[in-house]
């Protein structure tokens, strides 16, 4: 909305009369929107070509890195080897999951689960309602518990 606000200011001297002022608000607003909907395609499309090419870089197996294992190790084990060594193990398999989910719920679980985003700001940032973002996120997790019982099918319950 801020962008159709500073577009319309921007061009205020393109609007002819006050009775197309309503078409004219709409055009800026669907050209915002549409905008919007490229900036963010682009921004899928980097993490997707990020992903290719650390895949190729360091092989399809290993997933990308979520954070540095030496802050792995020094935080929750407490200096217990094996602690530490099945937390470098579950984190290696929660990002090869995250790997194969489609970009979109990525997003999805890292805003909410990393950046720690509420429903409505992450709808804010997509251009979407709470109840999508709950839905997609539902969905999400959904994939991913799939994704992580085919590697520890032992959990199934």
């Amino acid at each position: 909305m801020q962008d159709v606000a500073i577009a319309a200011m921007r061009n205020w001297e393109t609007l002819r009369t006050a009775a197309n002022a309503k078409a004219w608000l709409y055009r800026l607003t669907v050209r915002a929107a549409l905008m919007h909907r490229r900036t963010l395609g682009r921004a899928r499309k980097r993490v997707k070509e990020a992903i290719e090419t650390y895949t190729v870089k360091h092989g399809a197996n290993e997933a990308p890195p979520l954070r540095r294992t030496e802050e792995m190790v020094g935080g929750g084990s407490h200096g217990d080897p094996l602690a530490t060594v099945l937390d470098v193990e579950r984190h290696a398999h929660l990002r090869a999951a995250m790997a194969r989910l489609p970009v979109k719920d990525v997003e999805m679980l890292l805003l909410k689960h990393v950046d720690d985003c509420s429903y409505q700001e992450i709808a804010r940032r997509l251009g979407v309602t709470a109840g999508v973002v709950q839905m997609r996120l539902f969905r999400a997790r959904q994939k991913l518990r799939e994704l992580l019982l085919e590697t520890y099918p032992e959990e199934q319950k």
